[in-house]
């Protein structure tokens, strides 16, 4: 789920970033910090409002190493991505 969370957010920061102004500090606290700390967080307040299920260290491991993928995906392929949904003339 992570990695498929990191990829449409690089995907939508690259093409917003196109039109605006950004730095490094913005793609990297927007695309790596936030959905670490998503997962962070939801590991957090899972045993507070779903009972059954716990926070685990584990979890929150592999939603890092999800996120981790993700960023690599979009490193390795965006110039076939860009090919594929960008258009020239925006």
């Amino acid at each position: 789920m992570y990695l498929g969370f990191t990829t449409v957010l690089i995907f939508d920061f690259r093409q917003f970033s196109r039109k605006r102004n950004t730095n490094l500090y913005n793609f990297v606290l927007w695309c790596l910090i936030f959905p670490i700390f998503i997962g962070g967080a939801i590991e957090v307040i899972q045993p507070t409002f779903f009972p059954p299920r716990t926070g685990t260290w584990s979890d929150f491991a592999f939603d890092i190493a999800g996120v981790l993928i993700g960023w690599a995906f979009m490193h390795y392929f965006k110039n076939q991505i860009n090919k594929l949904f960008v258009r020239k003339h925006d």
